[in-house]
């Protein structure tokens, strides 16, 4: 059966590029996959507060693949990292489920991909209707600039 698919785009934030997507299926949907990304353009990203929800899910779905990318690599001593957690319920930022098994270095070699490894815990990677995909830095972001997250979903 065809899939309908309607999707708008708003701009929230002139520094911060974030899609909303209004989704709308017909027929049969278990097996679609699907992106979410965020990205924080150019030094929005050497800000915490910029961080945070992505995506509130609609229906049950499961992660397939996390990565992540970034124009300007952190320099601070510490580590700099990002991670992408599962929230449920009540629970906020940094209180949730980390759905990489390392967070990606955001002081790793600018431009280049990073492919995250999901959880080994694979029930963190389920997503019911109402859970949100929030994303935790660590460090500190001073000179981080341009980072870029996608996530692949598939509906359940």
């Amino acid at each position: 059966m065809p899939i309908k698919l309607n999707t708008h785009t708003k701009y929230l934030n002139p520094k911060i590029t974030e899609c909303a997507h209004d989704f709308t299926f017909s027929g049969a949907v278990h097996g679609v996959r699907f992106i979410v990304s965020k990205e924080l353009e150019g030094t929005a990203a050497a800000t915490a507060a910029n961080y945070g929800k992505i995506f509130i899910a609609t229906r049950p779905c499961i992660v397939r693949a996390i990565k992540e990318v970034h124009t300007t690599a952190g320099n601070d001593e510490d580590d700099v990292t990002l991670n992408v957690e599962r929230l449920q319920g009540t629970e906020t930022s940094g209180n949730g489920d980390a759905l990489l098994s390392s967070a990606f270095n955001l002081k790793g070699t600018k431009e280049t991909v990073q492919t995250g490894t999901l959880t080994s815990t694979t029930s963190y990677l389920t997503l019911a209707t109402g859970d949100r995909l929030n994303l935790v830095d660590s460090g500190t972001l001073t000179s981080v600039a341009g980072v870029c997250v996608a996530v692949e979903l598939e509906i359940l």
